[in-house]
């Protein structure tokens, strides 16, 4: 019984450290450079699809912006804008969309 058990929580460990090394592959995806803005209000922009929130029409897609500013921690939180990261304050770094490739 003693053996089954060791067994199974050797099995568990190496399947938590395989699972760990996949997840982290994720994080070095690159930055989101499309925008939506409304046709209406050009000034109301958006970095996921959806409708305006002073006309509810759907926000129509921009071409990729030349620049985007993303946080160094949180590969994911990206902005057009230079200000800090909403999780963890940092300042975001700016990514020319030309040069990333």
């Amino acid at each position: 019984m003693k053996t089954l058990i060791i067994v199974l929580s050797v099995f568990l460990a190496v399947s938590t450290a395989v699972s760990a090394q996949n997840s982290t592959k994720s994080s070095k995806e690159e930055p989101q450079t499309t925008t939506y803005s409304c046709p209406m209000h050009p000034k109301e922009t958006s970095m996921k699809e959806g409708k305006c929130p002073k006309c509810k029409m759907d926000m129509t897609k921009n071409k990729a912006q030349k620049a985007a500013y993303v946080c160094p921690m949180h590969p994911k939180e990206t902005s057009m804008k230079e200000g800090k990261c909403p999780k963890c304050k940092m300042d975001m770094t700016k990514v020319d969309a030309d040069k990333k490739k």
